[in-house]
């Protein structure tokens, strides 16, 4: 029986147009971490529609069969075979059609979630929205992004500030604007990608005990010492289940965060940088809305180039640091001595100006009355 269930994320609405009825209890679960999600009990606009079918269902139907199998297009569908998974686009209606193969329902789980985030980062980015390859934690409704090149620990840095009590905001791309006179950052998590050895050096204690108790990973992290090498998924649920922590939609961006890796640094170096020297660096790290295994969605939706709004650059602040697996635990001290320090130069500058401006009215009230006595005598 199918249901359909309305995803609101920002200002977008999606419907899934679910036929798979195994599958919506995780879907739901796993969606409601970062979108709303409810049953759309009537029609309206939508920005898009994504129908999920089991393979079998096209088995009588000899049409969609071939258009699956063969790649056929007429114009209105652009179709092909993904991971076993058959993919149907209507460009015209801006609809995904998708018809999952019989295999592991946590990968068919995975794929139709990608196809989700996906969906969502180019209707965002049809709204001017820049995407850039970066992990991102919030406190305090303020968000800090970290970039950097592959194998660079970002994703160390993410797990770190978890433990120390930040949300989440997103674990590899998020999209930034210029909104109300202010930088935001949107994020669209996805499942975590994480090496064995970053899970060994950085994770908590408790926390590697209640990843090792998960059934899906108990032997996988006893491989840790034999190939520490090994990166596993983890799904989003089973990531905020680990660090109890929140994953927030938007926040305002104050801090990009530049990481080098450095092997034996003990103390954690931190250095403040103007946006015009690392401008290049950092407009190597915006990616496209759409990854590459997900390039047929791209075929839905007008192509639009976004460009960097110079104001982005203005208004953020960018620190670069040297960081490791021995120093990392010293940079939410950092971060909160540099908003201290942020905090302090407001506040001088503001008691600057209200001692100038106090001097100005006192200065111009004492000139009224002079004036007042001249025209009196």
């Amino acid at each position: 029986m199918a249901s359909n269930l309305l995803c609101r994320i920002f200002n977008k609405k999606i419907v899934i147009d679910n036929h798979v009825e195994s599958i919506e209890p995780k879907l739901i679960q796993n969606l409601s971490l970062y979108m709303n999600i409810c049953k759309e009990e009537a029609k309206q606009k939508v920005d898009s529609i994504i129908s999920i079918f089991p393979y079998c269902k096209i088995s009588n139907n000899y049409k969609l069969l071939k258009l699956c199998e063969t790649g056929y297009a007429d114009g209105s569908y652009r179709t092909l075979i993904h991971h076993e998974n058959g993919i149907m686009v209507h460009k015209k209606q801006h609809s995904i059609y998708v018809f999952l193969k019989e295999n592991n329902e946590n990968d068919n789980l995975e794929f139709i979630e990608n196809i989700i985030n996906t969906t969502i980062a180019k209707l965002l980015e049809a709204d001017n929205i820049l995407f850039l390859h970066a992990s991102c934690f919030c406190e305090n409704g303020e968000a800090i992004a970290v970039v950097g090149n592959k194998n660079t620990g970002k994703t160390s840095i993410l797990c770190e500030m978890l433990q120390q009590g930040y949300d989440m905001l997103s674990n590899d791309k998020i999209g930034i604007s210029f909104i109300n006179q202010e930088v935001k950052a949107f994020g669209i998590p996805s499942s975590i990608g994480i090496r064995l050895a970053t899970i060994d050096k950085c994770f908590s204690e408790e926390n590697k005990n209640k990843l090792a108790n998960l059934p899906q990973w108990k032997e996988v992290i006893l491989q840790t010492k034999k190939d520490p090498s090994q990166k596993i998924n983890i799904s989003l649920k089973d990531f905020v289940d680990l660090f109890h922590c929140k994953i927030l939609q938007q926040s305002r961006l104050r801090w990009i965060i530049i990481n080098e890796y450095t092997e034996n640094e003990e103390k954690l170096k931190i250095k403040e940088l103007s946006f015009e020297k690392y401008k290049s660096f950092l407009e190597s790290q915006f990616v496209s809305a759409v990854s590459p295994a997900f390039s047929y969605i791209d075929g839905i939706y007008r192509k639009k180039e976004v460009l960097l709004d110079e104001r982005i650059c203005s208004e953020i602040k960018i620190l670069k640091i040297n960081s490791n697996e021995k120093n990392i635990s010293q940079l939410e001290k950092i971060l909160t001595n540099n908003k201290r320090t942020y905090e302090f130069r407001f506040f001088y500058c503001l008691l600057i100006f209200l001692f100038f401006f106090k001097l100005t009215t006192i200065a111009f009230s004492l000139s009224n009355k002079n004036l007042e006595s001249e025209v009196s005598v």
